[in-house]
């Protein structure tokens, strides 16, 4: 089955949406770049930590309304192996 070009589009854009927030799996954020992409080992987004805040009620703040995720990789996951995970912090 094919996918029309704009549904492609809105799938992406639905998916960048999602990624944002804090959340254990799915797509991660990045407010710079992804670090894994020399990498492609870490694979699954264990833990992601976004910054909250607005109208003088901060929560939680990394560094200027940045983000951070921990990785590791899915087979890692599955044997409960957690010596093997990378951390990335970035900012706005």
């Amino acid at each position: 089955m094919d996918i029309a070009p704009a549904d492609e589009i809105e799938a992406y854009e639905q998916n960048y949406q999602n990624a944002y927030g804090h959340k254990i799996g799915g797509y991660p954020a990045f407010t710079q770049w992804d670090p894994r992409k020399e990498d492609t080992k870490y694979d699954f987004l264990l833990l992601q930590l976004d910054s909250e805040f607005g109208n003088g009620d901060e929560k939680i703040m990394w560094g200027d309304a940045g983000i951070c995720g921990f990785f590791i990789n899915r087979q890692r996951l599955r044997d409960l192996d957690f010596d093997d995970v990378i951390y990335n912090w970035d900012c706005g």
